[in-house]
């Protein structure tokens, strides 16, 4: 089977320092990332409450205190859970992206060669769940913990600080053995399921804008639709229609940032064709409307632009 080598990119922290942390909330939201995959690392900590965590076919359930741990080209996704419907806040976490190039040490051969390809180059996978059962674990927690508190503070060299911790999270890892063989190789049946739903998600990701039909994913499979819809929800947990709906609002989402596009011509350009119906979706998946969205969440232009269209006017 052809490799499917689309990703779903996205910059994470700067070309010079590519490190981002990302908070999560499920205030006023449904809460779901759709399935994705991309060529950086991903740690998601949970702070309060659960997550549903779904990474190629392991679903499981982050509990609070726990994180896990997602490696390139992996397919995964997320979704609140709460153990009690009544609480106010139902659940909080940051997700931390780091690109593998970051903790390179071809400075040092042995090290290189030894450590840092085999487990961040494919051959093998950092254990998916740390829960803290055991010291290692819980000093990884602690590094995980500290690059969220870097970022929010910023000490002057904190860069270096976080690049450490991100080389001691994989000392941990290393010297207690909390990793596996990737099954992420050819002729293996994780490897075959991964690289045929990739199919389907770019598919999606290359039609959002236009109607799509179960059928339409069925037939990138070769599939009928009743088996290709029960493949799908066993594998992400969703219907094609919900997977689909969460994917076109979160462009909506990017769009309602960074243009200043009317709601109705967003709603048609990411393939809603009835723009109440568009409206009722992003309310119910992010708990408020698109309007109040823009208004809150609008990327505002850098100042040394302004500065540049005076100069220039």
């Amino acid at each position: 089977m052809k490799k499917v080598t689309k990703r779903f990119e996205r910059k994470h922290g700067t070309p010079d320092f590519p490190v981002r942390v990302h908070p999560l909330s499920s205030i006023g939201c449904e809460g779901v990332t759709f399935c994705n995959w991309h060529s950086d690392y991903e740690i998601i900590y949970v702070k309060k409450g659960e997550l549903e965590f779904h990474v190629d076919a392991l679903h499981t359930t982050l509990k609070e205190g726990q994180c896990a741990i997602v490696g390139s080209e992996r397919i995964h996704h997320l979704r609140y859970r709460t153990s009690s419907p009544d609480e106010a806040y139902l659940c909080e976490a940051f997700i931390i992206w780091f690109d593998p190039n970051i903790v390179n040490l071809m400075g040092s051969e042995r090290c290189q060669k030894q450590f840092i390809t085999p487990l961040l180059g494919g051959k093998y996978h950092i254990s998916e769940i740390i829960s803290g059962e055991n010291p290692a674990q819980c000093r990884i927690l602690e590094s995980v913990l500290s690059i969220h508190s870097l970022f929010e503070t910023q000490p002057f060299g904190f860069e270096l600080k976080v690049i450490s911790e991100l080389l001691n999270i994989l000392y941990e890892v290393v010297s207690n053995r909390l990793y596996h063989p990737s099954p992420g190789l050819p002729a293996t049946p994780a490897y075959e399921q991964s690289e045929r739903l990739k199919r389907v998600f770019t598919y999606i990701d290359e039609h959002y804008n236009e109607r799509i039909y179960v059928s339409d994913l069925a037939n990138v499979l070769n599939m009928s639709t009743d088996n290709f819809f029960k493949y799908f929800k066993e594998f992400t947990q969703m219907t094609p229609t919900e997977y689909i709906n969460h994917y076109r609002i979160g462009q909506a989402e990017a769009l309602l940032k960074t243009t200043d596009q009317p709601v109705t011509d967003i709603s048609l350009s990411t393939g809603f064709d009835n723009v109440s119906y568009f409206i009722k979706t992003f309310k119910k998946y992010l708990g408020i409307t698109p309007n109040r969205y823009r208004k809150t969440y609008a990327v505002a232009e850098p100042l040394e632009d302004e500065e540049t269209e005076k100069e220039g006017a």
